[in-house]
């Protein structure tokens, strides 16, 4: 029983750090991410498109 309620525990640690984060939107200074630098600059939807696939072959090559 004692599992369970650790289990619990750390479950809402975790969702209370992730939902933190996701409303921070980056203000506590967190860098922003590839996708989301690349994203903000491109000005078309083939720009867009561009990004993610460049996103795709740096997550591929482990960069």
């Amino acid at each position: 029983m004692q599992f369970r309620v650790g289990i619990v525990v750390w479950s809402i640690i975790a969702a209370s750090v992730v939902l933190t984060g996701c409303a921070g939107n980056g203000s506590s200074g967190a860098q922003s991410t590839f996708m989301q630098r690349c994203t903000a600059n491109a000005k078309t939807k083939q720009e867009r498109s561009d990004c993610a696939w460049k996103n795709a072959d740096r997550m591929a090559s482990g960069n």
